[in-house]
């Protein structure tokens, strides 16, 4: 159990595009958009497409740049259960590591989803259909 919860795995990876692959995670403080660097320690990915899961209804996404990734990782889970989602883009960030807000924003959008608010970087998306 985590904190009363029966329902919640902890695993220690990295969301990406792919699962198995290594990347280097920066330790300890880091800066905004500075979690892979070249001398950090190792970390595996996984994406939430590899993992088996229940019914998802909320995904919050907060991972410094690696949006897009994220979401190429995850487009069966998100169109199986069109879950809500929250999700921080910022440019700087996204950019960094090959993407941008506008690219996520397409992804998404090809994916049925639609913004319904916006704060600041951090975006409400629901499914077309919601």
């Amino acid at each position: 159990d985590v904190i009363g919860c029966h329902n919640i795995q902890l695993i220690n990876a990295a969301v990406w595009s792919e699962s198995d692959k290594t990347l280097k995670m920066a330790t300890g403080r880091i800066s905004v958009c500075q979690c892979i660097t070249d001398d950090g320690e190792d970390v595996k990915t996984i994406c939430l497409d590899d993992l088996d899961v229940g019914d998802v209804t909320f995904i919050k996404v907060d991972v410094e740049g690696c949006e897009y990734q994220l979401f190429t990782g995850a487009k069966k889970l998100i169109q199986k259960y069109s879950p809500v989602m929250y999700v921080e883009l910022k440019d700087k960030c996204l950019r960094k590591y090959g993407s941008s807000k506008e690219k996520v924003m397409s992804l998404l959008s090809d994916y049925g989803y639609i913004v319904v608010d916006r704060i600041r970087d951090d975006y409400i998306y629901v499914h077309k259909d919601y």
